[in-house]
């Protein structure tokens, strides 16, 4: 397949420097972290909850980084920032894919979601801006995976991608909680 899903465990900055533009990332609050911390790096089995305080207020977000197993570099990366009932953010691939044709999203190949379109491609590698409503955001909840496609270029088939859920419910709790 190409990619593994090993999850590779960063530290704070490494998580939040591989989205330098992520939309709606500070989210402004009125309260500070718990204990008075400046920031929180807490793990939910493949899920990284991080949020830190800054001049602008608390910036929380969850996310999954996954490396390649031979080469060690990033396959793959998720980060979500998440409101009451929805979570937008972004899905970060490596060069190399054909985008025009985006990537196809299902949930435990039962639920499947809208086609991701690229935005952008920076020196991390390619950007798919992701909100999920309500409904697809308990769909994630109750999950086990994430399954994505994308094409190589010059490929004839699909590169198959997964991500997995295990901790992702406890994992936005976490964020919610803390966006508060």
């Amino acid at each position: 397949m190409g990619f593994a899903t090993k999850l590779a465990r960063f530290a704070i900055p490494a998580a939040l420097c591989a989205f330098p533009h992520t939309p709606a990332l500070a989210q402004n609050a009125t309260t500070g972290l718990p204990n008075g911390a400046t920031s929180i790096n807490e793990t939910y089995d493949e899920w990284i909850v991080t949020c830190l305080n800054g001049p602008n207020g608390k910036a929380c977000s969850l996310a999954q980084i996954q490396n390649d197993q031979k080469s060690g570099q990033r396959a793959l990366a998720i980060q979500l920032q998440s409101s009451a009932e929805t979570a937008t953010g972004v899905l970060l691939l490596p060069f190399g894919l054909q985008l025009s044709e985006g990537v196809t999203m299902a949930i435990d190949e039962a639920t499947p979601l809208e086609k991701g379109a690229f935005s952008t491609c920076l020196p991390q590698g390619c950007m798919v801006p992701l909100n999920f409503d309500a409904e697809k955001l308990a769909a994630l909840k109750t999950g086990k995976l994430l399954q994505l496609a994308a094409r190589p270029m010059g490929a004839a088939e699909d590169a198959k991608l997964q991500i997995s859920l295990k901790g992702f419910n406890a994992a936005l709790n976490r964020v919610q909680e803390l966006s508060k």
